[in-house]
């Protein structure tokens, strides 16, 4: 008898202990899940990550840009999506000016209830993180760094079009992610407005309704062992959709990949542009290396090729992702 009241003490403090990812844990028990009838496959994932590395670098004005964009378009057209081109001349930080391509495909256009998945699907057109001068003008492949979330991406495209998931899905394929100057060059300031030149000019032209309850950025989640932590930008714009995320991915048993850990090291990606014009919340999962305190050590680098993305990690995200949007009915009071 005397011990009751402690019991219900501990009990208080353990719940007072619970974080935040533990709670969301928790909630999830109450929802009635169910697996996707049809997988995610990583072998396809890992398919399409090669065939857009096949074009060569994917950097605007070259035909391998032109090329890659074209085979988007004919895929995603292919599994029965509402494709929009748009096609934008811009500025780089040096006045050049870029032809990009902006490419959006809708699944189930009518359907109310909205989610966008974004990527870039361009590369970088210096391997400036190099440090062989020799190495830092050359052209990197780009096959985490561009193509891993494309990649996710065109999976969960082709998955669509075999299963019927109670959800509208608005594709963003955003180009000019990766136009800022390079880092050898410091006669140009690092300014974050001088990337993301196809989401700012999407943001200037917006070719949907931006109603999207949440919003899912996909950007490095291919390599080794790649483990995500909550990215800054995340946490402030979509913290509760996220945490259901990495729920999701700890109830298939990514605990370990899904780390909730609180990291500062995004200044300016797509999803950061698209929330400042459209207020849709939006997570990003992106490669958190903890002995750099930065993004996968081969960013930017030669050696951001396809023996260095892993179809385990293509696996792990897209399967989680998968997960997210075929039970995405079932979790609207868990998201909030």
């Amino acid at each position: 008898m005397h011990c009751y009241p402690w019991f219900i003490v501990i009990i208080c403090c353990l719940a007072a202990c619970q974080s935040d990812l533990d709670k969301k844990i928790s909630q999830l028990q109450d929802v009635e899940l169910t697996n996707p009838e049809i997988p995610f496959n990583r072998d396809s994932a890992l398919s399409f990550v090669a065939k857009q590395v096949d074009f060569g670098p994917r950097v605007p004005n070259l035909p391998s840009h032109s090329n890659c964009a074209d085979y988007l378009i004919n895929k995603l057209s292919s599994y029965g999506l509402s494709v929009k081109v748009q096609e934008a001349e811009v500025e780089n930080f040096r006045g050049d000016s870029l032809s990009l391509r902006n490419i959006i495909a809708q699944y189930q256009p009518q359907h109310k209830t909205r989610i966008a998945l974004i990527c870039h699907w361009d590369t970088r057109p210096y391997a400036d993180r190099e440090t062989d001068f020799a190495q830092q003008k050359m052209l990197p492949d780009g096959a985490n760094d561009g193509g891993s979330g494309t990649a996710i991406m065109l999976e969960i495209a082709r998955l669509t079009q075999k299963t019927d998931v109670d959800l509208g899905i608005d594709f963003f394929f955003f180009d000019g992610e990766e136009t800022g100057p390079p880092e050898y060059d410091t006669s140009y300031a690092q300014t974050m407005n001088s990337y993301c030149l196809g989401s700012q000019y999407y943001c200037e032209n917006p070719l949907l309704n931006m109603h999207q309850e949440v919003g899912v950025l996909l950007d490095i989640v291919g390599g080794q062992k790649a483990k995500f932590t909550l990215e800054h930008h995340s946490v402030n714009q979509a913290y509760q959709p996220m945490l259901t995320f990495w729920a999701l991915g700890h109830n298939l048993g990514f605990g370990q990949y899904f780390l909730e850990e609180k990291t500062r090291f995004v200044g300016n990606d797509d999803h950061v542009e698209l929330h400042k014009c459209s207020d849709v919340p939006i997570f990003a999962l992106m490669e958190y290396d903890d002995s750099r305190q930065s993004y996968n050590t081969h960013q930017h680098k030669m050696s951001d090729n396809i023996e260095n993305v892993s179809k385990e990690s293509l696996y792990r995200v897209g399967g989680t992702l998968w997960y997210y949007l075929t039970n995405y009915s079932s979790l609207p009071h868990v998201n909030e």
